[in-house]
């Protein structure tokens, strides 16, 4: 599915990267730093699309699992800023939830890391007095993503549908 995703991309783009890393590891940075300075590679398109979710009842939240979904988030943030300062004539978009508008059950700490990005991209839209700079709340996908079968009954029962990736594909054309 990743071959087939990145093929798709090349087809709208000159060229695409793709480096597979822990983005939580401490050389995370590095590695990405050094790999865009070996392929002398100016970032016009940024996609900080990485998350994970531990769900349970904030109760039961072990406080590992909790700093993991956190720290997933903020690393990719992190990420994506030091990219973006690479080249700031760049589209940085963020793939974030609406889980962080609406809540889950058992996703307080992606509620709160999603928001973070949110909260973050918009203060780069402040700071850099920048229009590139976005973080999307998407809801869930269909036939793709993290959307356990219980998560997806919650959202339908407010009203929230899975997003066919043709649309979503199409809405990401738009706004970059």
């Amino acid at each position: 599915k990743l071959i087939e995703n990145l093929e798709k991309l090349s087809n709208h783009f000159n060229k695409v990267e793709y480096i597979q890393l822990d983005i939580n590891s401490e050389n995370a940075m590095k590695t990405v730093h050094k790999y865009v300075q070996q392929k002398d590679i100016l970032p016009s398109l940024i996609l900080g699309i990485a998350g994970i979710i531990k769900d349970s009842l904030a109760i039961n939240k072990k406080e590992d699992d909790f700093k993991h979904v956190i720290d997933t988030k903020v690393s990719t943030f992190k990420l994506g800023r030091f990219l973006y300062e690479l080249n700031p004539s760049a589209t940085l978009l963020y793939f974030t939830s609406v889980a962080s508008k609406t809540g889950n059950i058992g996703q307080v700490d992606y509620a709160i890391a999603n928001e973070f990005i949110n909260y973050g991209c918009n203060m780069l839209h402040w700071i850099k007095n920048t229009n590139k700079c976005h973080a999307v709340n998407w809801g869930p996908w269909k036939d793709a993503g993290m959307a356990t079968e219980k998560v997806l009954i919650s959202f339908a029962e407010r009203g929230v549908y899975p997003i066919p990736l043709k649309d979503g594909a199409e809405y990401v054309e738009r706004i970059t």
